[in-house]
């Protein structure tokens, strides 16, 4: 549990929703692994915790920090290729090369 008593499906629920708030219920419970009625009760808990309102997504989710990495890549793999294995993990939000 981090933050507000968020779990680890709490935060790619939001990580979900940050990407498309229109986003259905079913792609969500399929991504979770866990049913529809699951995913209702957890949207209605984000927003009973102000964590969601109206569907906009808090910048800051509680709990969550904002680092500025600066990766160095040597000659054998090229830099798009390595900023899009890093920009394919969850939580990043921007890669710039």
């Amino acid at each position: 549990m981090r933050g507000r008593g968020l779990d680890e499906k709490d935060l790619k629920l939001l990580s979900i929703l940050k990407r498309n708030s229109r986003t259905s219920y079913s792609y969500i419970a399929r991504e979770l692994g866990i049913t529809e009625s699951a995913v209702r009760k957890r949207i209605k808990r984000l927003v009973r915790l102000g964590v969601v309102r109206r569907f906009t997504l808090e910048y800051r989710i509680p709990g969550s920090f904002t680092a500025v990495i600066l990766v160095r890549t040597n000659n054998a793999k090229p830099v798009p290729q390595v900023a899009e294995r890093i920009a394919a993990y969850m939580y990043v939000e921007k890669v710039m090369e």
